[in-house]
């Protein structure tokens, strides 16, 4: 299947192959400046980021097992893919009525198909990700070899996300497909060591709790944020400095209560500290006041070793082939949460998912969701701070606990000082993450992430 795909203003097309007897698919989209592609070999789900970044999940999250669910259209074959599926009521909207069907995959999460009682045919979907309701409507049902296929699909996320609008260009039915067409890609990084090298140290300036790394683009050198927590982004001014172009509208979020609009440009050539390079690399552009731009660990550790030490002020990149790990480090899972890399810690004896982030320069904050979920304002006995919390998208709204102990792996610790947010937007209204751990914490770690192993070494060190 061929569609043409607009979202945030950008235009592009996107394939599938999906063989539902087997229950395997693979997809691929050009928009704009993305390329992104998927896919599901029966055991393992697979995404990309623009040729180079992978994430593999055996076996899929719950939500992947419902977005295969619908693409398989598995309700049609109940014994291919068990779930609960129930009737959930009948309803009218803008003088139409529809059944209503809930289902929830087993292995999933939940799913509302809302069938038109006039044709009996899908109007729409409703799922829910992190309290983000994704509303689905399917339209423009035309006949392919005796099949009704919806030709126009339409997502509305309930959030900040853009929509994104799908016309069917064309279908082909039955056609050969063999086990290559949906294994998992070997991607190439699009990052450069020098050659011969197996690994380069890049040193740092560290201010204000953020870290700062040299950037060379078409001979003009920056200073970028290394946001291990984010991805790429270009600031307005440079963008503009350099003459490049942008594209498409959407939303940045952070940890504050606003959000802010971005568009997207591609970069041909960056150089780090003149060691490292990246070749056309996709950044988010974004107003930014206290640096040039980011670059996110999403593509500064794919495929590589990064080890950040805040007391030698220097990042060491290494070929995962050549890395030897210290037999003294701790070593934790590190988590993929929404593409942020996260370990297992707790605070006050209540443990979750935690994101390490460098972007971030306070010691913690929990996200809301979580703090909800286990009345911490009241088990902390949370208050308002002194002082506004500022992100890049607004005041951070926040209350500050303070004393409480904090475990990571075997490392014990007392955090004197942490904030809870309270905003249900942005990044702070997350599901699936307990919290972000920001330098406050991290410069007293030697934090080395093996992306391909997914699993992060923490050293204590002096700093």
């Amino acid at each position: 299947m061929q569609e043409d795909v607009h979202v945030a203003q950008l235009a592009g097309t996107m394939e599938y192959l999906t063989d539902l007897c087997a229950k395997r698919m693979a997809g691929s989209a050009h928009v704009g400046p993305f390329q992104q592609a998927m896919g599901y070999d029966g055991q393992s789900y697979w995404h990309s980021s623009n040729g180079n970044h992978l994430v593999v999940h055996k076996p899929p999250t719950p939500s992947e097992v419902t977005q295969l669910y619908q693409n398989f259209s598995a309700w049609w074959y109940p014994k291919r893919w068990p779930a609960k599926i129930v009737a959930a009521g009948r309803v009218s909207r803008q003088g139409k009525t529809f059944d209503i069907i809930h289902i929830i995959p087993k292995g999933g999460v939940a799913l509302d198909l809302w069938i038109d009682a006039k044709s009996h045919l899908i109007a729409q979907l409703v799922t829910t990700e992190d309290k983000d309701k994704i509303t689905t409507q399917w339209d423009d049902y035309r006949d392919v070899q005796g099949i009704q296929l919806p030709f126009r699909t339409l997502s509305i996320p309930s959030g900040q996300q853009a929509r994104q609008l799908s016309q069917v260009i064309q279908v082909h039915l039955n056609t050969s497909v063999t086990q290559k067409n949906f294994d998992t890609p070997v991607l190439h990084t699009a990052l450069s060591l020098p050659a011969g090298a197996d690994q380069v140290s890049l040193p740092f300036e560290f201010e204000h709790g953020y870290i700062y790394l040299p950037v060379t683009i078409q001979g003009q050198h920056f200073r970028f944020m290394l946001d291990s927590g984010g991805t790429n982004v270009l600031s307005e001014r440079v963008t503009k400095e350099l003459g490049l172009a942008s594209q498409g509208q959407a939303t940045g979020m952070g940890l504050g209560s606003g959000h802010v609009a971005q568009a997207f440009t591609t970069v041909k050539h960056i150089s780090l500290g003149h060691q490292l390079s990246f070749d056309n690399q996709t950044f988010a552009v974004q107003p930014m006041l206290d640096a040039d731009g980011a670059i996110g660990g999403l593509e500064l550790f794919n495929g590589y070793v990064a080890s950040i030490d805040y007391a030698a002020r220097k990042v060491i990149l290494i070929r995962s082939a050549a890395f030897h790990p210290d037999p003294t480090a701790i070593r934790l899972p590190l988590h993929d949460v929404h593409q942020l890399p996260a370990v297992w810690a707790s605070v006050g004896g209540i443990g979750g998912w935690f994101v390490l982030d460098t972007g971030f320069n306070d010691l913690m904050d929990l996200l809301a969701p979580f703090s909800r979920e286990h009345n911490l304002y009241r088990l902390f006995h949370a208050e308002q701070g002194k002082g506004k919390i500022h992100g890049y998208d607004g005041v951070i709204q926040d209350l500050v606990a303070h004393n409480q102990p904090f475990e990571l792996g075997p490392i014990h610790a007392q955090l004197p000082e942490f904030t809870l947010g309270t905003d249900t937007k942005g990044m702070n209204g997350m599901e699936g993450v307990a919290g972000f751990i920001g330098s406050g914490v991290l410069k007293h770690l030697v934090t080395t992430f093996d992306d391909s192993d997914q699993v992060v070494y923490l050293k204590p060190s002096r700093y």
